[in-house]
This record gives structure tokens, C-alpha cells and sequence, in this order.
């Protein structure tokens, strides 16, 4: 914006553009667009004083690319992908990537999905004002099955080889954790999160050597309740 100051009274603005449109009546003037403006003071007697021109250049900034998470969900199930970095005041446009087709708009780069048949791959528009940025793209991906892959056996020795015990998902599961006890039934090991690995310790210290026992539970694809446990011998 541009302000402009007067110590005497009686004073009447006009800040016109260089089509000599009226683009302001008082001393400070904003929300401009690009031109050149200039500032006529009129005092109560009808004479005036002209500014100087004074340029305005529009600047335009590119918006960060939107980043979404892969999001994997059971078939014919809903979802919404959420946008990582949003920008506030921002919109963005939800687009089909293999079509092109448009599907929705709004202003929080968060989208609902229903009824996901198929894997579905979009583009993400994001525009505010005159600035604009590089689209980004988003994937949902749709699963069938819920299958662990579990080791009967590991040795954390620290050779590099085998020296977690590692669960791995193929397909859709929700844990509700897991839990590993020695034979006692002493709880050694316990969490939600299937991706965090047991290095073979409790407290920080290493556990004796021998056969532990492991209970899995969450839902499976379907939302059905999933309960496995079985046993996994720990060499050194």
C-alpha cells in the first residue's frame, strides 16, 4: 500500500491509476494491482498538488507441491487422503491423473474417497490468488488379504544378519499390538506398532538364549478379529 501524509486540513485524495480511474479517496491506499499510480491533493480553494508516480509490480510466488502419503485400504472401503504440507488460504483441485477429470475442490487439500473398488491414482491442483504450484499426486492402493509373515527364529548377534525380529504385513492389518514373553511368562518385549523390531533385549540387556512366545493381535481385512501366537527360538 501507499500512504501519504499532510499536515494541513481540508484536504481531498484521489489516487488514480494510469487509465486516470479513481483507484482511492484517502491518504493511504492498498490492496493494489499491479500499475502506476498516482496521488492528485485538492485543498478547500481548488488547488491541487500532483505526486509523483509511483509503480507497483505484481509478484507472484509459486506454492509449495502437495504431498499425501500412499494410503492402503481394504477393497470397496472409504478413506480420506490428507495433505502433508497445507497452505493456509490456499485451494486445491482433485483430479483423476489417468483421465484428467475433475472430482472436487476445497480449501484444505483433504479429500474423501467412498467406496474404493480399484487402485486409484490422482493429481492435486493447488492455486491461491495468482500463484500457483507444481501438482502433486496422491495413491490409494486396495488389498484383499491380511497375511504375517512371522520368523520362527533370529540371532541378535550383531553379524547384520537376522538380528531382529521382524513381523511383516502383506495385505491390510490394524494391530492392537503384540506381545513377547520368555517361558516363564515374563513380558519382554510389547508394542502396537508392528514395524517396531525386538533386538533381543529387555531394559537395554541382552536375553538368555532359548525359545520365547509370541500373541498378535488386530483386525484383518474385513474387519474381523485376528488372533495368532506361536513361538520363535533366539540364538546367539
Amino acid at each position: 500500500g501507499i500512504n501519504a501524509t499532510s499536515a494541513a486540513g481540508n484536504l481531498s485524495y484521489a489516487w488514480t491509476n494510469s487509465n486516470n480511474n479513481i483507484s482511492g479517496t484517502n491518504k493511504a491506499i492498498g490492496r493494489l494491482r499491479a500499475g502506476n499510480y498516482q496521488l492528485t491533493v485538492t485543498d478547500m480553494n481548488g488547488c491541487q498538488v500532483k505526486s509523483s508516480i509511483y509503480p507497483i509490480t505484481e509478484i507472484i510466488t509459486t506454492l509449495p507441491t502437495p504431498q499425501y502419503d500412499e494410503v492402503i485400504i481394504p477393497r470397496n472401503s472409504s478413506t480420506t487422503i490428507k495433505v502433508k504440507n497445507p497452505v493456509p488460504g490456499a485451494r486445491y483441485q482433485l483430479l483423476d491423473a489417468v483421465t484428467g477429470q475433475f472430482i472436487q475442490e476445497n480449501a484444505t487439500g483433504n479429500f474423501d474417497m467412498t467406496i474404493i473398488k480399484e487402485d486409484k491414482s490422482f493429481l492435486i491442483k493447488v492455486s491461491g490468488g495468482a500463484c500457483n504450484g507444481e501438482p502433486g499426486q496422491a495413491f490409494i492402493k486396495v488389498i484383499d488379504m491380511t497375511q504375517l509373515d512371522i520368523p520362527n527364529a533370529f540371532s541378535p548377534n550383531g553379524d547384520g544378519n537376522n538380528d531382529m525380529f521382524r513381523i511383516r504385513v502383506v495385505g491390510y492389518f490394524r494391530s492392537n499390538g503384540l506381545k513377547i514373553f520368555n517361558r516363564w511368562g515374563q513380558l519382554v518385549f510389547e508394542t502396537k506398532d508392528l514395524g517396531n523390531e525386538w533386538n533381543g533385549t529387555i531394559s537395554g540387556k541382552p536375553v538368555p538364549i532359548g525359545t520365547y512366545y509370541w500373541i498378535i493381535e488386530g483386525l484383518d481385512v474385513y474387519g474381523k478379529s485376528f488372533h495368532r501366537s506361536g513361538s520363535l527360538t533366539l540364538l546367539r
